[in-house]
């Protein structure tokens, strides 16, 4: 029987730099997609819009702009789709903002059958270039949803990151460093990327260059955007945060970090702590199970550096509530199986003990 063949997908064009969301109409009509394009915009951004409106006047494009309220329920999304689709039948959706909207713009294109362009304005999840889209169900946990093809076109504007909170820029840098880490533990269980193709074999450069930028850079970016500078650190992290993560997930896979931090996420505990601050403490769990001391220690100290969790408490999540770790415990234990990771319960519960004693 043949094997698998090797598969290897991303976006087709990505755009990075300082000033880039003032030239977001040019990126735009390179598409050669006709004139019709949907903005969807995140409510927080409005004093983004000017720019973004005057980019696309001056490049002769007709847009019509709806405001996003964040509201990712999937019947929420069917129901924004088919209006969006009635009322201007785009050959471009335009997500602007973070996550949510970034999701709700590669959701919105996929219904209407029209290509997506990105203007990120966080480094905080590697969403922008993703396939993938996190939705909710109507009980508020997560459903992803695979989508056919990546968007086509991704911008950042490292002015606007910059600008941003520090605690973004740091979430960002805790949802990418897990990548290494996941991919070889995916590679190691055998399992097939999200495009169902066998990993190619530079993604493991791929993946050390991802983990030495931001160990080497990391702190120095997060002291420039605290400061709201952009620096060749600040560059260097955001190519990492949002691209590299990206690809070298989606192609050479996902497991261990990720697998807790839904379930964290899912337990409540995604209000008060952004996504990469989950995957971030996530990391430890899963290099305590994994017995890789060294980088553990490595990573508890760059941890340190740039304000990323190191223990359940950091996260808000109380340790003295034993039933509701312990459900946690077994929830991930739930989990790993779908990954046939040999992790039981209570070494699980070991781990969290240990890194909130501080031991590692």
């Amino acid at each position: 029987m043949p094997q698998d063949p090797f598969i290897f997908q991303g976006i087709q064009s990505y755009i990075q730099g300082p000033g880039t969301a003032e030239r977001i109409g040019a990126y735009v009509s390179r598409m050669g997609t006709g004139h019709r394009t949907c903005i969807v915009a995140d409510r927080t951004i409005l004093s983004l819009l000017e720019a973004v409106r005057k980019s696309m006047e001056e490049a002769g494009l007709e847009f019509r702009l709806h405001e996003f309220d964040g509201d990712l329920r999937r019947t929420r999304m069917e129901e924004l789709a088919a209006r969006i689709g009635a009322e201007c039948a785009p050959s471009v959706v335009l997500g602007v903002g973070g996550g949510k909207t970034i999701d709700a713009a590669k959701i919105i294109a996929n219904r209407l059958g029209a290509r997506c362009a990105i203007l990120a304005t966080s480094s905080s999840t590697d969403a922008a270039p993703s396939h993938a889209a996190v939705l909710v169900d109507e009980h508020h946990q997560i459903s992803a949803e695979a989508l056919p093809r990546n968007p086509d076109l991704v911008v950042v504007d490292s002015r606007i990151i910059a600008s941003a909170p520090v605690r973004l820029f740091a979430s960002g840098i805790g949802d990418a460093i897990s990548k290494k880490y996941e991919m070889n533990t995916a590679m190691r269980q055998g399992e097939r990327n999200v495009f169902g193709g066998r990993p190619v074999f530079f993604l493991h450069g791929m993946a050390e260059a991802l983990h030495d930028a931001l160990l080497e850079s990391g702190p120095e970016a997060c002291r420039s955007v605290q400061n709201g500078a952009v620096s060749d650190a600040v560059e260097r992290v955001i190519t990492s945060c949002v691209l590299l993560s990206c690809l070298i997930w989606e192609n050479g896979g996902l497991a261990g970090a990720h697998s807790i931090a839904n379930v964290l996420f899912n337990a409540g505990h995604g209000a008060k702590n952004l996504h990469g601050e989950l995957v971030a403490f996530s990391l430890l769990v899963l290099l305590f199970l994994e017995e890789r001391a060294a980088d553990l220690k490595e990573l508890q100290d760059f941890y340190r550096q740039i304000g990323l969790p190191r223990t359940i408490g950091d996260l808000g999540i109380p340790f003295d509530n034993q039933e509701g770790i312990r459900a946690i415990c077994d929830a991930i234990h739930e989990r790993y199986q779908k990954h046939n990771l040999p992790y039981s319960s209570p070494k699980i519960y070991e781990a969290i003990e240990q890194l909130h004693r501080g031991g590692s």
